[in-house]
């Protein structure tokens, strides 16, 4: 099992970097992107009339209430890889008390994490432990390094789909993932790559924060853009296919006719008031969705 890796695993949030481009290979190298961060539980649910600076007032949001939401469809902002994640949605799980939950996360990502994750989790930690035989440093010293960190919960079940499926054992309803397993399946291919012993060297010699403070980085993001509708909606192919497949799900599920509440769990980034109409909150404005950003203090 030593340096190589077995083919796919996808990255269901931020990918770690890709930084080794081995012999032959044409690839262009992947930017670096900051896993998503854990942002202060403050959430925003309509009740309380919202302005932007310029006096303008904003759809569909409302001030942090400690009182449940009337809305029959809830949607969670979060912010990937939040360490205190599971505990925080679990406690808006418990408040909003939903009778179904979708979560964006892929059915083929889940399967993957089941089956294989295990497998690629040896590979990388074997082709860490090679690396500190051959160049010394401290193996802990190695597991603090953002970008490996990144890699470990990649191969994690998130805690999105965590929380939402303790609540819905406990409560007895439906949870359903909801995401392109098409998308999955293709960001997958890169983590055997990414585990590859030169790749983790190159990782290694790389400044970058850990996780948490990653987490707090995209906190700080998250609730600056929160409130200021997208000027140009999201504009990315992928990204639409997947919005318009996420709507399409979480409208079925409504209309259904049988659920009093459904709640939503996803990115903040899925759930920005968007001009044109494009962001997946937009997609299901008809419904009057309240939207809550999982904060610290929810």
């Amino acid at each position: 099992m030593g340096r190589g890796g077995a083919a796919g695993l996808p990255p269901l949030f931020a990918e770690p970097r890709w930084i080794h481009k081995g012999k032959g290979d044409s690839r262009p190298v992947l930017p670096r992107t900051a896993p998503p961060s854990p942002r202060p539980i403050q959430a925003f649910i309509p009740k309380t009339k919202v302005k932007n600076k310029g006096g303008q007032e904003l759809r569909g949001i409302r001030k942090v209430s400690r009182e449940p939401s009337s809305s029959s469809l809830v949607m969670v902002g979060t912010v990937h890889r939040d360490p205190k994640g599971f505990g925080k949605l679990l406690r808006i799980l418990e408040r909003e008390a939903p009778n179904f939950i979708t979560v964006e996360i892929s059915p083929y990502a889940l399967e993957f994490r089941a089956k294989q994750a295990s497998h690629f989790r040896a590979i990388l930690r074997e082709n860490l432990k090679i690396i500190q035989r051959e160049e010394g440093g401290s193996y802990r010293r190695f597991l603090s390094y953002g970008e490996i960190q990144g890699i470990f919960l990649l191969l994690k079940v998130p805690f999105e789909w965590r929380a939402a499926a303790e609540y819905a054992r406990r409560s007895r309803i439906g949870v359903k993932a909801i995401d392109l397993s098409a998308y999955s399946e293709e960001k997958l291919a890169w983590i055997s790559e990414l585990i590859h012993i030169e790749n983790l060297r190159a990782l290694l010699r790389s400044s970058s924060p850990a996780i948490g403070g990653q987490v707090i980085l995209q906190n700080k993001r998250a609730q600056n853009l929160w409130n200021r509708p997208l000027a140009s909606g999201l504009p990315q192919e992928e990204i639409q296919e997947r919005e318009r497949h996420m709507a399409g799900e979480i409208r079925r599920v409504m209309e259904e006719g049988n659920k009093r509440k459904i709640l939503h769990v996803g990115g903040w980034e899925h759930l920005l008031p968007a001009s044109q109409g494009k962001s997946l909150f937009a997609r299901l404005e008809k419904f009057k969705p309240c939207r809550i950003l999982l904060t610290d203090d929810g």
